[in-house]
């Protein structure tokens, strides 16, 4: 019997030391599950050339890094374990997996995924170095999220066209801008802790003699991807390479490939491979237990320490929004709507892949200052969860109409198409994208300095109301 596992997350970014991986040629096949969806991602000239650099430091990171760290009782689990790359795996741009079964063990690692994942980290890498540098004002984040937004939702459209890579779109040069030593280091952070994440994580599978999916209850499968979570956490632990931020990232970027509805937590039980909060919380217990040993091998400990611990709330923040079906479907409106070429434009002018504006300096002016429906505010959306989401709001007028343009959680654009303003309360329209919409009211306080109200969706004349706003005047 042969089993199959498969890691299908789109980014383990991990802030911390490094492993060097080397340059060389080691290429073979292995069987891939899965439809051919992502097939003809890259052509072949790029495969070559990440199958040149990359497989051979993976093969000695395992035999120099990882095997010594292994107890007894894993060495012999996984002994004669393989590592095989083929070129391409048409059912996830990012797909990892492990087979074993009949006496043989083979962690699978195709070149397409790894080179995916290289221009991921690149990039972030990139970003981070623009952002400190002042040429952005974010860390590139979002720049990255719209990408993997328009890729998941509208890849049958955009690959029959060119320059759709990650990079291109970026508009960078790999070796250019790798000749920034400051890039270059960032980079060798990132990528080579993520495969070694990966690798733990496929070992793991092999490790504990899981059963293939098809033999396992969801509730079974989810089990096994904790447990392998857990073993590959413990590898990063004894190696000395803390996660830092990395793991935050990276549940944070895998969601936009997890094949959700707006139901998910329905939908994620039966997941092959299921991605779902109680896994991110898993890991951010384990990530906050253990923040202490990953601190013991920074320069200051009492300050890693800090880190981990707020790392493990932000993780705990993703897995309560990752359950809000409001989240989901605003991700896909902004993959749906969004194209590569107003994203390439927006990192051109600075807007970090903000397809709406950068401040309210370019907006059209506003109405008298009489009105309380003036300026710029900043707040939150409480969604039914009772959790918060950043937004803002700048109203302008255009002719006799107050209109307005926001973004939430600094990622997604939002817009008061149309507005009616009695007394104190404004009736509006708004939209996010071309086919999210709805209405909603805000009222604002006897000083002018507070807006209150709420928002929803509207379908057949009949509006669900998708949680409360609270705006604040910006300074």
């Amino acid at each position: 019997m042969k089993t199959t596992f498969f890691l299908n997350e789109i980014c383990v970014i991990v802030l911390a030391s490094g492993l060097s991986l080397n340059a060389g040629l080691f290429a073979q096949n292995c069987e891939i599950p899965g439809g051919t969806t992502w097939l003809g991602f890259y052509n072949k000239n790029e495969l070559f050339q990440t199958a040149e650099r990359t497989p051979p430091g993976i093969e000695s990171n395992f035999r120099e890094v990882i095997w010594p760290r292994l107890s007894d009782n894993e060495r012999s689990a996984l002994r004669g374990v393989k590592f095989n790359y083929p070129d391409e795996c048409g059912s996830h741009p990012i797909n990892f997996f492990a087979n074993h079964g009949d006496g043989k063990s083979t962690v699978c690692l195709p070149i397409s995924s790894l080179r995916f994942l290289s221009e991921v980290c690149l990039a972030q890498a990139y970003l981070d170095v623009q952002q400190k540098k002042g040429a952005i004002a974010d860390n590139g984040m979002m720049f990255i999220t719209n990408y993997l937004s328009i890729i998941r939702w509208q890849w049958d459209k955009i690959k029959g066209t060119k320059n759709y890579s990650l990079l291109s779109v970026l508009g960078v040069n790999r070796d250019q801008i790798l000749k920034d030593k400051e890039v270059d280091s960032r980079f060798v952070k990132l990528y080579s802790t993520a495969i070694m994440f990966i690798i733990g994580h496929e070992l793991g599978h092999i490790r504990y003699h899981h059963k293939g999916y098809a033999e396992s209850t969801p509730v079974q499968s989810q089990a096994n991807e904790a447990q392998a979570d857990e073993f590959s956490l413990e590898i990063l632990r004894r190696i000395g390479d803390p996660p830092f931020g990395g793991i935050l990232i990276f549940f944070f970027v895998s969601q936009h490939f997890t094949n959700v509805s707006r139901d998910n937590s329905k939908a994620n039980l039966t997941l092959t491979h299921p991605l779902n909060s109680k896994r991110i919380r898993l890991v951010a217990a384990s990530l906050r237990r253990h923040s202490t040993r990953y601190a013991n091998s920074q320069d200051n400990p009492q300050r890693a320490t800090l880190q981990f611990q707020s790392i493990a709330d932000q993780l705990m923040y993703i897995a309560d929004t990752f359950d809000d079906p409001d989240i989901w479907e605003i991700a896909r409106v902004n993959g749906i709507s969004g194209s590569l070429a107003q994203l390439k434009e927006s990192i051109a002018s600075g807007r970090d892949g903000r397809s709406g504006i950068r401040s309210s300096a370019s907006l059209p002016p506003t109405g008298s200052a009489t009105s309380p429906f003036v300026g710029s505010w900043s707040g939150y959306w409480l969604n039914h969860q009772k959790k918060r989401m950043p937004m803002t709001i700048t109203f302008f007028k255009s002719g006799s109409q107050t209109k307005g343009k926001g973004q939430m959680n600094d990622l997604m654009d939002w817009q008061i198409t149309n507005a009616e303003i009695k007394g104190r309360t404004m009736y509006f329209f708004w939209t996010m994208g071309d086919n999210y919409f709805g209405r909603g009211e805000l009222s604002t306080e006897p000083q002018g300095k507070k807006l209150t109200g709420w928002w929803g969706t509207e379908s057949n004349n009949t509006i669900k109301k998708s949680g409360l706003l609270v705006f604040e005047r910006s300074e």
